[in-house]
């Protein structure tokens, strides 16, 4: 089984806001998981520059703002005018442009680059 990386990271995501809500899956759907990431292969199917201007959207921007800023997705909604669904496929779209795997990583690899 291939993965792009857009699901690679959409997975990534998803496991993140579970751990987030602090619900844990079963030990039956965790080892499901395990099994399944285990059987995939990565390909990588974008090729960025991270330090290029143009890597994320003037929205993107603002909502990895505020996140670096301790916002909840919550909070960003109301503050940008997002529903809360929007702005986690913002944060998704975000995590996959700049290639990081977390939040936290997303912060480290725009302050690295200048971006926020």
């Amino acid at each position: 089984m291939e993965l792009t990386t857009r699901e690679y990271m959409t997975i990534l995501h998803t496991l993140e806001a579970t751990l987030a809500e602090e619900t844990m899956p079963s030990e039956k759907d965790r080892i499901e998981v395990v099994n399944k990431l285990n059987e995939v292969t990565i390909i990588p199917t974008i090729s960025i520059k991270v330090g290029d201007s143009n890597v994320l959207t003037s929205r993107e921007k603002e909502v990895l703002k505020l996140i670096s800023r301790g916002l909840t997705g919550k909070e960003i909604g109301e503050k940008l005018f997002m529903s809360t669904s929007t702005v986690k496929r913002t944060v998704s779209n975000i995590l996959v442009s700049l290639q990081a795997t977390s939040r936290a990583h997303a912060i480290g690899i725009a302050r690295d680059q200048g971006i926020v």
